[in-house]
């Protein structure tokens, strides 16, 4: 409870923060792209006759939300996105169940409605020479910070097959990880880009979702667990 009231804060903060600075620098954007991400830990599961150990591998997810840009110096500015962030990680496992070998072929789905809160550093404002770029109007930039995200989704689901006492066996699953999870999940957050425009501007980024969090609610798994992640994002400043 105590985490989803800090997480509610945020998001009343965000707001506040756009309604008071309206009359400031404000700029307004969308964003979409790729999220490639996996899950720090390992999996392991021993009970009776059943083995379980699943390493995680990685897995494309798509991702897109608004940004909201506060400009403190024509070199810094705040930034603070709300994004749709699926992530998660696949699994192609050799596994033991009482006694008999399977292959388990799944994927673990997290999605979050994320807020980031970023500082970021401009190299050079739009529109000033071109000393580092080709024409007017390019700018690089880096930026740091944190976010908090909040859990909508969570779901296991794949393919399992193999040879039940000889005879060929498959079956299809998708189990709810709802009450093994964490409902919050607090990330850092470092990436940069570049940006091109006087007026409305087309923004690259590439940013890196380093997870704090152990997002792990199940006590039969001993390890704790973190999201890690790598996200190629394109879209447009107003």
């Amino acid at each position: 409870m105590n985490r989803l009231y800090y997480f509610t804060i945020l998001i009343v903060f965000n707001t506040f923060f756009y309604c008071t600075a309206v009359s400031q620098k404000i700029d307004i954007g969308l964003k979409g792209g790729v999220n490639f991400s996996s899950l720090d830990g390992v999996f392991s599961f021993q009970q009776e006759d059943v083995s379980l150990t699943l390493d995680p591998k990685n897995v494309t997810r798509y991702t897109f939300g608004g940004v909201l840009r506060y400009t403190i110096t024509p070199h810094f500015s705040l930034q603070t996105e709300l994004l749709f962030t699926p992530r998660g990680a696949q699994f192609i496992e050799d596994i033991v169940v009482r006694g008999q070998p399977f292959r388990l072929t799944g994927d673990v789905n997290l999605t979050y409605i994320e807020v980031p809160l970023l500082l970021r550093l401009n190299t050079l404002r739009p529109g000033r020479g071109q000393f580092f770029y080709p024409r007017p109007g390019f700018t690089l930039n880096g930026y740091v910070g944190g976010a908090a995200g909040y859990k909508t989704r969570a779901k296991f689901r794949g393919e399992l097959d193999g040879d039940l006492f000889g005879v060929p066996f498959e079956e299809s699953f998708e189990n709810s990880l709802w009450n093994r999870t964490n409902t919050l999940d607090y990330v850092l957050v470092a990436g940069g880009g570049v940006e091109y425009g006087l007026n409305m501007r087309i923004l690259i980024d590439i940013r890196y979702v380093y997870g704090l969090t152990d997002i792990n609610a199940d006590r039969q798994v001993y390890d704790p667990i973190k999201n890690r992640m790598l996200s190629v994002l394109i879209g447009v400043m107003f």
